[in-house]
C-alpha cells in the first residue's frame, strides 16, 4: 500500500559543484564527505550536481552512497554558450533514474568530443545553444539559466537595447524551464516585469557551491514536491504554488506556529472486542498534508466514509448530516459495524485526541476541532435561506469586523445590536423602552440557557488547552551571536530595533485607547439619548400639567416641572473624545500620505532593519528570526490569555461564566417592565440602522472585490427595512377570540384578511406601516367595550403590534445582481463556499464532501478553484471530490485514493502527491475516466 503525505516543503539546491569542476576550491580526498555533511547540516534534501563541462558518474555514485536515502541527487552539468554573448551559462538537470554511466559516456562522446568548440581549455570551451537544448531534451532533462544579477547570466550578458538582443532572450525563455538569480530583489523584478511578458517560471537562488568547507547560501530554496524529477516537473508546471525563496514558506511558518490546529495523521482501526469478525472495513494510519488533501475514488468506494470519520473524530457539530456514519448506514443494525471501530487524531504538536468509537454520539455543544461540511449540510443551508444560510454568512462577516469596533459582541447580531443601541434606545424610550428591553431580554435569555453555559465552559476548556499547548511551543533560544556587522550597521540596527519596539508599543497603546474611546462614546451617547427621552417625557407631562392648570387652578399658579440636565457637559466630553478618536485614526492610518502615521513609520523602520539584516551572516539572521518568533510567541500567548473584553480567550470565558452566575440573572429581572408605542419614530430609527449594516459589511465587501476580481459574477450587500417575522399575522391572531363578530370573525376569514393586510404593506414606508396598524387595530376600535373579550391578552397583543419587532433591518446578499432566492442550488452553493473557503478566518481544518455537486465544470474551475487555493494558504483543507479540476487545478498537495472490497467488507486507502506515478495513474483512471478516454476527448476537442 502506497501511503505518503504528498508534496511537502523541503530545501533543495539545484546548482552544486564538486571536486570534478575545474575551478573547485577544495579537492581533498574528503571533499565528497564534507559536501554531503554540509547538505545535512543545512537541511537540504535534494540537490543537482552541476559541474562545469563534466558529468562525473563515478563521483555522483559516490555522493549517492554517502547521502543514502536522506538526500536525492540529480545529475546535471553547467555549460557555457555563445548565443547572444561570449560567456552565458546554462545548466542541464536530468532525472535521478537516468543511466549514469550512459549519460556520462554520451556527454563525453557527443558534447565534448563532437559538439564542443575551443575545447582545448576549460577557460575557452563553449557550445552552440541548439546543441545543448537537443542533448538535454533527448535525455528528458530540463534547462536552467543564470539571470538577474547573477554572473554569466542572461541579464548580465545580454542587454535589452536592441530588438535582436530581446529576440535572443525570448528564444531562451521558450527553451529554458528555470531561472536562477542571486538575490530576492531579482525575484521581485522578474515577477513584476519579466514574467508578465514570457509567462511564470520557477525562479530560484542556489548555492553555486565551490567549497565544501564553507557551504553558503544567500537564501534558502524551498520546493514543495516529492524529491523526484517528476516532482521538479510539477514545480515547472506550477511555480507560483511550489517554489519559495527565503527563510521559510508562509504556510509552513503558519503550521509550525499553530501546530495545535493541524492534523498530523488520522488512525482508524478495528477494536479487539469487535463483534463482526467477517469484516475489516478500516485499518489505516493516514498522514495528512498541511495544505490541500483531495480524496478520490470510484462511486461507493469509501470517499465520504473517510470524510465522515475525520469529521467525527474532530467532533464536528455537523455529524447529524453525515452520510456514511448515519444511523441508516454504517451504524444500522443488526450488524452495527460502527460499534467495531475506533479512531484517533494526532495533531502536529504531538497531542493525540481521545480515542473515539465510530458509533459514539458527538454533542452539538462540544467544541469542534475541525469544520466539516457534509453534502447534506450544504444542501440544507442552501435551502434554508432565511435562517441557516444567513447565520453561516453572518459568522464570516463578523470575523472581518475590527477588534476595536467589536467590543463585547460575540457575533454579528450582537454587534449590530450594540452599534444600533442609540437608535434602539430611542425606540425603547418611545415605547416605554419596550423595544430595547425586549432585545436585551432575548439576548440575556440566550446567555442564561444551559446550552450557552455549556458552550462557554467547553470553550474555556479548549481555550485553556490551547494556551497550555502553546506554552510548550516556546521557540528554542538562540544566543545572540557576536555581531559581524560593521560598527555603523550595528548602531543603525540597535537604533532601528529601539524605534520598532517603541512604535509597536505606541500603536498598541493607541489601539487600546481607541477601543476605550469607542466604548465611552457609545455609553455617553446613550446617556444623551436617555436624557433626551426623559426631557421629552417631562415636556409631555408639562403639557398635561397645563391642561390640569387650566381646569383646576387659577392663572397665577405655575404648574410646571423645571429641570436642568448635564447634556451640555456630556456633549462637550463626546466632542473631545471624537477629536481624539480622529487623531488616533490618523496616527494609526496605513496610508503613506499621512506624515505622522505610526504604521508608516513602523514600515520604514522594518524596511531599514530588513536591509541591514539581509546583509548579515546566517547566525545573525537566525538570531533575528528567533527574536521575531519569540515576539510572536509572546503575542500569541497574550492573545490566548486575553482579558474580560477579548472574545475567545481564557480570561474572557472565565469572566463570561462569572456573569452567567452573578450578573445576567439580576440584569434579566431588572429589564422586565411595561411598554408604550410610537411607530413613526421607531421606523425612522430603524432606517438609521440600515446605515450601520452598510458600515459593518464594508470590510468584507472590499475583500470580496479583491477575491472575485477574476469573476464576472459579483457578490454584494443591500440593507433595507423589511418584514422579518413572516408569522406575525398568526401570532397576532392567536390572541383574538374568533367567535366575536368583527374583521377577524371566524378563523378562516381572519387569516385571509390578515394576510391581505400584510401583502398590501410596504414595511419600508411609514404611511403604509401606519395603515397596517390602523387596519389591525379595527379589532379593538370597532367595539372598544368588547375589546378585552376579543383580545385574550391585550398587553401581549399590543406589544406584538406596536413594538415593531416584526419589522427589522435585513441585508440582501446578491450574486450576479440577483437575490439568493432567485439562484439555483449550485449558485447558492458557490456563494456559501466563497464565504467558507476564501473568506472564513477560522484556523481549524476544514473538511468538505463533494463541494462541486450541482456545479458545472466551468464554475468549478473559475469560481470554486480560486476559493480552495485561497483557503489552503491559511488552513488545512480536506476535500472529497470526483472532479479533476479540484485535484489538478488546485494543485492538491496530497491525493488519497479509496477502494472498496464489498465481498470482504474492506476499504483500503493509498495516498501521495500528483507527481507520484502510482497516484497520478489513479487520478487519470478515476477522475478522467482512464487515459484512453481522456486522450479520446482531447482528440475530439481539436475540432
Amino acid at each position: 500500500m502506497n501511503i505518503s503525505r504528498g508534496s511537502e516543503w523541503r530545501q533543495w539546491d539545484l546548482h552544486v559543484h564538486t571536486a570534478s569542476s575545474y575551478d573547485y576550491k577544495y579537492k581533498g580526498i574528503d571533499s565528497d564527505e564534507l559536501l554531503v555533511k554540509s547538505w545535512r547540516d543545512n537541511g537540504i534534501e535534494a540537490v543537482a550536481i552541476t559541474d562545469h563541462f563534466k558529468i562525473d558518474s563515478n563521483r555522483i555514485k559516490r555522493l549517492r552512497e554517502l547521502a543514502g536515502n536522506d538526500i536525492i541527487i540529480f545529475p546535471g552539468v553547467e555549460f557555457r554558450t555563445d548565443k547572444g554573448s561570449t560567456n552565458l551559462h546554462v545548466i542541464s538537470i536530468f532525472p535521478e533514474s537516468v543511466d549514469l554511466a550512459l549519460l556520462d559516456s554520451s556527454f563525453e562522446a557527443i558534447m565534448i568530443n563532437d559538439k564542443a568548440v575551443a575545447k582545448e581549455s576549460n577557460d575557452t570551451i563553449y557550445w552552440d545553444y541548439r546543441d545543448i537544448v537537443e542533448f538535454t531534451q533527448k535525455r528528458n532533462g530540463v534547462l536552467s539559466i543564470h539571470t538577474g544579477d547573477k554572473a554569466n547570466g542572461l541579464d548580465k550578458e545580454i542587454n535589452n537595447k536592441t530588438l535582436f538582443k530581446m529576440a535572443i532572450k525570448t528564444e531562451y525563455a521558450n527553451t529554458v524551464s528555470i531561472y536562477e538569480v542571486s538575490n530576492l530583489s531579482n525575484i521581485e523584478e522578474h515577477k513584476a516585469k519579466v514574467f508578465p511578458q514570457i509567462g511564470v517560471k520557477p525562479i530560484i537562488i542556489c548555492s553555486d557551491n565551490h567549497e565544501p568547507r564553507n557551504y553558503e547560501r544567500k537564501e534558502k530554496l524551498w520546493i514543495k514536491a516529492d524529491r523526484t524529477f517528476d516532482g521538479l516537473i510539477q514545480v515547472i508546471n506550477d511555480p507560483e504554488e511550489r517554489v519559495f525563496v527565503g527563510e521559510i514558506p508562509p504556510k509552513e511558518d503558519i503550521a509550525n506556529k499553530r501546530k495545535s490546529v493541524y492534523i498530523e495523521s488520522v488512525k482508524i482501526k478495528k477494536d479487539k472486542d469487535a463483534k463482526n469478525l467477517d469484516s475489516n472495513w478500516f485499518n489505516v494510519d493516514m498522514p495528512l498534508n498541511n495544505g490541500l488533501t483531495v480524496v478520490i475514488g470510484n462511486k461507493g468506494s469509501g470517499k465520504s466514509a473517510f470524510a465522515d470519520v475525520l469529521g467525527h473524530l474532530c467532533e464536528s457539530n455537523s455529524m447529524e448530516e453525515a452520510s456514511f456514519l448515519h444511523q441508516d448506514r454504517f451504524r444500522k443494525g443488526p450488524q452495527k459495524y460502527a460499534d467495531d471501530y475506533s479512531g484517533q487524531i494526532t495533531w502536529l504538536d504531538g497531542e493525540k485526541s481521545k480515542e473515539l468509537k465510530l458509533s459514539a454520539n458527538v454533542n452539538e455543544t462540544t467544541v469542534q476541532y475541525a469544520q466539516y461540511l457534509p453534502q447534506k449540510f450544504i444542501e440544507r443551508v442552501c435551502t434554508d435561506l432565511e435562517r441557516d444560510f444567513q447565520n453561516e454568512i453572518n459568522k464570516v462577516i463578523f470575523s472581518y469586523v475590527d477588534t476595536t469596533v467589536k467590543g463585547d459582541a460575540k457575533n454579528l447580531e450582537e454587534l449590530i445590536s450594540f452599534q444600533s443601541h442609540p437608535y434602539n434606545a430611542r425606540i425603547q424610550a418611545i415605547h416605554d423602552e419596550i423595544f430595547e428591553l425586549n432585545s436585551n431580554i432575548i439576548t440575556l435569555e440566550t446567555r442564561l440557557t444551559s446550552q450557552y453555559k455549556t458552550s462557554i465552559s467547553d470553550n474555556l476548556k479548549k481555550a485553556q488547552e490551547m494556551l497550555d499547548r502553546h506554552l510548550k511551543t516556546i521557540p528554542e533560544e538562540v544566543k545572540k551571536p557576536e555581531s559581524k556587522l560593521s560598527p555603523e550597521d550595528q548602531v543603525k540596527l540597535d537604533e532601528c530595533e529601539t524605534q520598532i519596539k517603541n512604535l509597536q508599543q505606541l500603536i498598541e497603546l493607541n489601539r487600546t485607547e481607541l477601543t476605550t474611546i469607542n466604548s465611552d462614546i457609545g455609553t455617553l451617547t446613550n446617556s444623551i439619548t436617555d436624557i433626551d427621552e426623559l426631557v421629552n417625557s417631562i415636556k409631555t407631562l408639562n403639557t398635561n400639567l397645563i391642561e390640569l392648570k387650566n381646569k383646576y387652578f387659577n392663572e397665577e399658579i405655575e404648574l410646571v416641572i423645571k429641570y436642568d440636565t448635564p447634556k451640555g457637559i456630556i456633549q462637550t466630553r463626546i466632542e473631545s473624545l471624537l477629536k481624539r478618536k480622529t487623531d488616533i485614526i490618523e496616527i494609526l492610518s496605513d496610508s503613506d500620505e499621512v506624515s505622522k502615521s505610526l504604521n508608516k513609520a513602523l514600515k520604514e523602520q522594518l524596511s531599514i532593519k530588513k536591509s541591514i539584516v539581509d546583509t548579515a551572516d546566517a547566525a545573525e539572521k537566525a538570531y533575528q528570526k528567533y527574536l521575531e518568533d519569540l515576539k510572536q510567541w509572546e503575542s500569541t500567548k497574550a492573545a490566548l490569555l486575553g482579558n474580560a473584553l477579548s472574545p475567545n480567550t481564557v480570561n474572557y470565558y472565565k469572566a463570561e461564566l462569572d456573569k452567567i452566575e452573578n450578573e445576567y440573572p439580576t440584569k434579566y429581572l431588572s429589564l422586565r417592565e411595561s411598554r408604550l408605542k410610537k411607530v413613526k419614530e421607531i421606523l425612522e430609527e430603524k432606517r438609521k440602522i440600515v446605515d450601520i449594516h452598510a458600515d459593518v459589511y464594508l470590510p468584507i465587501e472590499k475583500e470580496l472585490i479583491e477575491l472575485l476580481s477574476g469573476m464576472t459574477e459579483k457578490v454584494d450587500f443591500k440593507a433595507a427595512v423589511v418584514l422579518t417575522d413572516k408569522n406575525i399575522g398568526s401570532s397576532l391572531l392567536n390572541h383574538v377570540n374568533h367567535t366575536y363578530t368583527g374583521i377577524f370573525n371566524r378563523t378562516d376569514k381572519a387569516y385571509v384578511v390578515m394576510n391581505k393586510f400584510l401583502r398590501d404593506t410596504d414595511f419600508s414606508d411609514e404611511d403604509s406601516v401606519i395603515a397596517f396598524i390602523s387596519n389591525v387595530m379595527k379589532v379593538v376600535d370597532d367595539d372598544i367595550d368588547r375589546s378585552s373579550g376579543v383580545i385574550k391578552d391585550k398587553a401581549r397583543f399590543y406589544e406584538l403590534l406596536f413594538n415593531l419587532d416584526y419589522i427589522g433591518v435585513e441585508f440582501n446578499l446578491n450574486y450576479s445582481g440577483r437575490d439568493l432566492i432567485e439562484l439555483s442550488p449550485g449558485e447558492r452553493g458557490i456563494v456559501l463556499l466563497i464565504f467558507y473557503l476564501a473568506l472564513n478566518k477560522g484556523e481549524e481544518p476544514i473538511i468538505i464532501d463533494q463541494p462541486e455537486d450541482n456545479l458545472d465544470n466551468e464554475s468549478v474551475f473559475k469560481k470554486l478553484v480560486p476559493c480552495i487555493k485561497a483557503a489552503k494558504k491559511r488552513r488545512q483543507v480536506v476535500i472529497v471530490t470526483h472532479n479533476p479540476n479540484i485535484a489538478i487545478a488546485c494543485d492538491a498537495e496530497q491525493v488519497i485514493h479509496c477502494e472498496i472490497d464489498k465481498i470482504r467488507n474492506e476499504i483500503t486507502y493509498s495516498s501521495g502527491s500528483i507527481e507520484n506515478k502510482i497516484i497520478r495513474q489513479k487520478i487519470i483512471d478515476v477522475l478522467e475516466g482512464t487515459k484512453p478516454a481522456f486522450e479520446l476527448r482531447s482528440k475530439k476537442y481539436i475540432f
